[in-house]
C-alpha cells in the first residue's frame, strides 16, 4: 500500500531485504521490529526516500543530470520522512508502551 510508487521489481527487492533484515537480526515480534525499523508507514517513507536517491544517481552516472522534477521529488520524500518521523514515532510510543505495560502486567 505504501510502496505503489515502486516497480514490482523494486518492491518486491525492498521486502526480501528488510524480511532477511527482520530475520537475521532475530526480530520476533511487531513491537521489536516497529522498534528497531519503525512503523510500515515510516520504513516506506525510508524506502522511496532511498529509491528516489538511487534513481538520482543512476540517472546523473548514466551522463542524464536530474531533471528539476525528480530533484524535487526527491526533496519532498526526504523531506516527509524528517518530518513525519518525529510525528508517528511520538505517537507510536504511548502505544508501544501500553503494550509493554499489558505484557508486564500478564507476567506477574
Amino acid at each position: 500500500m505504501y510502496l505503489r510508487q515502486l516497480t514490482d521489481e523494486e518492491r518486491n527487492d525492498a521486502l526480501e531485504f528488510y524480511d532477511e533484515y527482520i530475520a537475521d537480526a532475530g526480530l520476533e515480534t511487531r513491537t521489536a521490529i516497529e522498534e528497531r525499523l519503525g512503523t510500515p508507514r515510516q520504513l516506506s517513507h525510508k524506502i522511496l526516500a532511498d529509491y528516489s536517491i538511487k534513481a538520482n544517481n543512476e540517472s546523473i552516472k548514466e551522463g542524464h543530470p536530474a531533471s528539476p522534477h525528480s530533484s524535487w521529488r526527491v526533496f519532498w520524500w526526504v523531506l516527509v520522512a524528517i518530518i513525519t518521523f518525529p510525528i508517528t514515532f511520538g505517537l507510536g510510543m504511548p502505544y508501544l508502551h501500553y503494550c509493554w505495560q499489558q505484557g508486564e502486567s500478564h507476567s506477574v
